[in-house]
């Protein structure tokens, strides 16, 4: 990713500041960071941290991984420790299937390369983890902003089909969107979990 596309990421997010999940993070919002279990354990970063925390619970991954959370988009100054924090390992990225979250996404790998971070987020493969017999009841419409925003993901982000799927690219064309919380509500099959997060015999 160029710096031209990154720089449209922050312009946009800027432009609607505070306008539903459109979030330029402020020193007054504080991170929530818990290290991994040891040196080389797993990082998870998320926008959604007390929902993702609530999920991993329940698959029984909780103590296995390290947290970096934050509502928003993170800052070009935060980058620093968070490289600090991952000492070359990969980040692990938990969104929402939506515009705003695809779009920190695109932001963190453009920034720390493709290769440091990883989106395991809700996509196709992730309704594969839950015991749910359709997500259509998941899903909820976009705001326009986000609805907006889904032309400037196509431009910077040109991949994101093949990392949340065909099913979920079709929802986001259609205007719809599976936050986070949704899934608390469904039953998640372990041991894929435990799989997804590369945590396969601990």
């Amino acid at each position: 990713m160029n710096r031209c596309d990154l720089e449209s990421i922050y312009s946009l997010f800027a432009r609607n500041d505070g306008d539903g999940e459109f979030s330029l993070g402020s020193k007054d919002l504080p991170y929530f960071v818990i290290g991994p279990a040891d040196g080389d354990g797993r990082i998870i970063y998320t926008t959604k941290p007390t929902t993702a925390v609530a999920a991993l619970r329940k698959c029984g991954a909780l103590e296995s991984v390290g947290w970096i959370g934050r509502y928003g988009l993170p800052s070009t100054k935060d980058l620093t420790w968070i490289s600090d924090i991952l000492k070359g390992n990969i980040l692990l990225f938990l969104g929402d299937m939506d515009p705003v979250d695809l779009l920190a996404f695109a932001w963190l790998r453009g920034h720390l390369s493709a290769n440091r971070v990883e989106y395991i987020g809700v996509s196709d493969a992730f309704w594969g983890l839950l015991e749910a017999s359709s997500v259509q009841p998941m899903t909820m419409p976009c705001s326009p902003s986000e609805c907006d925003a889904l032309e400037l993901l196509k431009d910077v982000f040109p991949d994101f089909c093949s990392k949340i799927g065909a099913r979920s690219t079709e929802l986001l064309e259609q205007g719809r969107k599976i936050e986070l919380e949704a899934i608390l509500n469904c039953e998640i099959n372990k041991p894929l979990m435990m799989r997804r997060l590369g945590l396969t015999g601990q």
